[in-house]
């Protein structure tokens, strides 16, 4: 039997910014913050609201900005791949998603996200 070729994955960057995330067609966001990024996927602490893998998600990260412009914001769309525990004393809850779409967003796009 002929192996499918291993892709090699994507190289993650260390970054701590706010994100707000919702399961697929809900409409009440929730906090976390992105631990570290890559062109595929973010992994992100929560404070709540625990997703399974599979579950279809939105996310909206807020980038810094390079300049004396406004914060970036990009809403993206994906799904949640696992969750995962780390850390001690205190563990620290956090969960992966992939990045399937993305768009740049206005402040005002992202109504009630307070990122």
């Amino acid at each position: 039997m002929e192996q499918l070729a291993k892709r090699p994955r994507a190289a993650r960057y260390e970054m701590t910014a706010p994100v707000m995330y919702r399961q697929a067609g809900d409409e009440a966001w929730h906090e976390g913050r992105t631990l570290n990024i890559s062109s595929s996927g973010v992994l992100f602490a929560y404070r709540e609201t625990v997703l399974a893998p599979g579950t279809r998600v939105e996310f909206v990260l807020v980038l810094p900005s390079l300049g004396p412009r406004t914060k970036v914001r990009v809403q993206c769309r994906g799904a949640i791949v696992r969750q995962e525990r780390r850390g001690v004393p205190q563990p620290l809850c956090a969960l992966a998603a992939t990045i399937e779409t993305y768009d740049f967003v206005a402040p005002n796009e992202t109504e009630g996200v307070n990122a």
